[in-house]
């Protein structure tokens, strides 16, 4: 991530340079992200906000995304009422675009808010959608996130068949998509899951791969900035 950061602010210089104003505002949503993920939600949000308030030419699916990043960096600060706001204003405009794949990923995002609150049974209602839009749109990665999202409620609340059921189904899109990031949070699931039924031993079996996934992405990332030193 540190590596494509710097990357991406040489690329958003030249672009502001040379008077790119579309390009800069697809660049700056990928550093927006990028902060996001190395857990800079205040620079990420910032960089949301910038490129919602620049008043300068943005393509619709450009706002779309600072918005979208906006949604979620703010749920994870706990921001919950601007939050759904901005992330209400990402499904009302995918509708609009007939964009099937944002609005799933807009109802998996707003699902993944209520459950931050607590409100399980409007977070299923929400993944559930987003599930089955992306079934019909063949979009893997969020049939992952929704899955996992369902399987984490369903931990939450008891329901440890069910949880199982889904933690089963998110791995195989994971796999299928390559998504370490959220096979981490799915054997975090596990783990918890197997704990709460007496079964440490294949909790710790699941503790140990989430370290040593984590570690293996980290050491990919080490070994990409050597390749391009």
């Amino acid at each position: 991530y540190e590596l494509a950061l710097n990357n991406l602010y040489d690329a958003l210089n030249l672009a502001r340079l040379r008077g790119f104003e579309t390009e800069a505002s697809m660049i700056r949503n990928r550093i927006g992200w990028v902060n996001f993920h190395l857990g800079d939600l205040n620079q990420a949000l910032a960089l949301a906000n910038e490129g919602l308030n620049s008043g300068r030419k943005q393509l619709r699916g450009d706002r779309v995304e600072a918005l979208m990043l906006k949604g979620v960096v703010l749920t994870d600060l706990k921001q919950f009422n601007a939050a759904r706001s901005a992330l209400d204003s990402v499904l009302i405009i995918n509708n609009q675009l007939g964009d099937i794949r944002g609005v799933s990923e807009a109802l998996m995002n707003l699902g993944f808010l209520e459950a931050k609150q607590s409100h399980y049974e409007t977070a299923l209602t929400f993944y559930q959608r987003s599930i089955r839009l992306a079934e019909a749109t063949n979009f893997s990665f969020m049939l992952a996130w929704s899955q996992w999202g369902i399987g984490e409620i369903y931990f939450k609340q008891g329901n440890f068949s069910s949880a199982t059921k889904y933690l089963d189904l998110s791995e195989r899109y994971c796999s299928l998509t390559n998504s370490n990031e959220l096979l981490i949070f799915n054997f975090h699931t596990r783990r918890d899951l197997l704990a709460a039924q007496n079964n440490f031993k294949e909790s710790l079996k699941y503790s140990m791969m989430a370290s040593e996934l984590k570690d293996s992405i980290h050491r990919t990332d080490l070994a990409r900035r050597f390749v391009n030193l």
